[in-house]
């Protein structure tokens, strides 16, 4: 009766257990299968000044920065233009999944591409200028991301009269 009752309790271990490893890949099967939201990130890129900010103001510091270093760059050209303009101009950046910066596309409000024929140029100068970043992070991963920076201008009207 004693070997009935090891070999019932043995039984019984081998078919728990099978279960349980066998819940166990279900469980793995359905957190890989889960929805992924692409259009968020875990990890924002960053800067490598960046490198040491809490996670939390990652985002903030990357923002800011990436906006420093391109009105920098913006403020120490002068741009004509032939009338007095007041802009909010839409700057797309793409960071690669291995950390490049690329300009994607430039959107500027109204009629008044004309008046920044220099600012195209100035802009992708300026970004093909920016350091290697560290790329955005999904699920351990590194992915690429697309900012869009609004950037506002103003100009004073190109002085045309001679002394």
């Amino acid at each position: 009766m004693k070997i009935h009752k090891e070999i019932l309790f043995f039984l019984v271990i081998i078919f728990t257990s099978c279960s349980f490893f066998s819940s166990r890949k279900h469980q793995e099967k359905l957190k890989k299968e889960e929805i992924v939201n692409f259009t968020e990130v875990d990890v924002p890129p960053s800067f490598p000044s960046c490198k040491n900010v809490i996670e939390e103001d990652k985002d903030k510091c990357f923002r800011e920065e990436i906006h420093k270093r391109i009105a920098s760059k913006l403020t120490e050209k002068k741009i004509e233009t032939a009338v007095s303009v007041r802009e909010t101009i839409y700057v797309n950046i793409l960071i690669d999944k291995e950390g490049g910066v690329h300009l994607q596309n430039i959107r500027i409000a109204t009629s008044n591409s004309k008046a920044f024929s220099q600012l195209d140029s100035l802009l992708r100068k300026t970004v093909k200028e920016l350091p290697k970043l560290f790329p955005a992070i999904k699920r351990g991963i590194p992915v690429a991301t697309q900012y869009q920076l609004p950037i506002h201008l103003s100009t004073s009207e190109k002085n045309n009269k001679e002394p």
